[in-house]
């Protein structure tokens, strides 16, 4: 369930950027707080747009094999003062 909730919250943002994403891509251990995904696929196209048409880089493919992402889920639940 919260598996599902964090690949959908991510896949909102990453879609744009990546393709290939699914939740076989995520990893989550909601105790140590570790988010990893794996495989990611980038979007040349996309990624060159955010360099800028000004920059010396360009991108012509790109894999992210492994992203490790450490979320404070704890501090997401945690009331606040």
């Amino acid at each position: 369930m919260l598996k599902g909730r964090i690949y959908n919250l991510l896949k909102g943002y990453l879609t744009e950027y990546m393709f290939g994403f699914d939740e076989k891509s995520l990893e989550t251990n909601f105790w140590n707080g570790n988010v990893v995904l794996k495989n990611l696929n980038l979007k040349p196209d996309k990624i060159s747009a955010l360099l800028g048409e000004d920059s010396p880089y360009s991108l012509k493919a790109g894999l992210i094999s492994n992203l490790k992402i450490k979320v404070g889920f704890a501090s997401l639940f945690a009331s606040s003062p």
